[in-house]
């Protein structure tokens, strides 16, 4: 335990030593754990953490951030959820008290350029809405779907603020409450019928609104495409991003429409046009030149997860004998098989019989 004491800087005055030391003290992190001092290191780490608040060593932010990770991902491989939820809120409430000096790599300025990140106070910032969405995924593993989604909510409002209501970082979040709202369906099925039809209207809202903004990233005016040619790897990193996003979404389009079915009872009569909207975008997806690249590469394994999410859960449903929607079936097939994803797939396209 003493050797990640050893160089500590609790006594220093230069920024550098502190985060100098933080990258040390990672490297040690996986070890103890390892050796089954879990609580020696979480006390020394929160000790530290009382230490950067007091000097407020706000250079160190990124670099603890990166200590936090590892020792969560440590602590969550272990299933001690209740300490990684603990060491989660620490890292907000540091993010809250401090400045917050951005890595201006981490995330898209496209659309913000004239903005100012650094020496953003407390929730008005970038970095302290990473640290919030972090918790929120955390407490949604302990059952926390309320607190979840009210950390969400906060965070949404301040990306909206400081950066743009269609900025992609927005998306993300639009996606995160998406999700919650699948959650929330299967948590009230069998308990609350109205609940049910809100948090599936609020999904189908949410996810709308994330592909609107991947969509409108991935399909800028010709105006936005006359850029430099320095400009080129952000655009590409962009353009990634903004297809991630969109498949996460379709993926959630499948499954509401799943859950519209399992609740329709007492939802309203199943709309396959939302199925079939869905396809045709993830087939555009694979067509279209500026994202061709990014599903057959580096999205690959997403993209096709995201057309058996989207097939998967409606295959027994009648509309899929329909003679559009079997050719739409027909071409998106043949694009997995283009893929490589053949080995996995039924060898006919009449879905509406087929066997998982």
């Amino acid at each position: 335990m003493t050797h990640l004491l050893i160089g500590c800087p609790f006594s220093c005055t230069l920024g550098h030593e502190v985060l100098l030391w933080i990258h040390g003290a990672t490297s040690s992190c996986c070890d103890m754990v390892a050796s089954g001092l879990v609580q020696s290191l979480f006390s020394i780490v929160q000790d530290f953490c009382i230490f950067l608040e007091k000097e407020k060593y706000n250079r160190a932010n990124i670099g603890l951030q990166q200590l936090y990770s590892t020792f969560f991902q440590e602590l969550m491989n272990l299933k001690q959820l209740d300490e990684a939820e603990n060491l989660r809120r620490k890292i907000l409430h540091i993010m809250e008290l401090s400045k917050t000096w951005s890595d201006l790599n981490k995330f898209d300025l496209g659309q913000t350029q004239n903005f100012n990140y650094f020496g953003m106070e407390g929730w008005d910032s970038f970095g302290t809405t990473m640290a919030a969405v972090q918790l929120s995924v955390t407490v949604v593993t302990l059952g926390k779907l309320r607190e979840s989604e009210e950390l969400l909510q906060r965070c949404l409002a301040v990306r909206k603020k400081i950066l743009s209501e269609d900025h992609i970082q927005v998306a993300s979040i639009l996606v995160y409450l998406a999700k919650l709202s699948l959650l929330r369906i299967i948590s009230d099925i069998k308990v609350n019928n109205d609940l049910c039809r809100s948090h599936l209207v609020r999904g189908k809202r949410l996810v709308n609104d994330s592909i609107r903004i991947a969509e409108k990233i991935l399909n800028p005016l010709r105006e936005d495409q006359k850029k430099p040619k320095n400009a080129f790897g952000i655009e590409l990193e962009r353009r990634i991003a903004a297809t991630g996003i969109l498949l996460e979404a379709l993926e959630i389009v499948g499954l509401l429409d799943c859950l519209n079915m399992a609740i329709q009872e007492w939802a309203p009569a199943f709309d396959y046009e939302n199925f079939e909207q869905a396809v045709r975008k993830w087939v555009s997806l694979y067509n279209e030149p500026r994202t061709r690249n990014i599903v057959s590469n580096a999205l690959r394994a997403h993209y096709m997860k995201c057309w058996r999410t989207l097939v998967g859960g409606t295959r027994r449903t009648p509309y899929m004998n329909a003679p559009h929607i079997q050719d739409l079936l027909a071409e998106s097939q043949q694009i997995m098989k283009e893929l490589g994803g053949e080995n996995n797939m039924t060898g006919s396209v009449d879905f509406g019989d087929a066997e998982e």
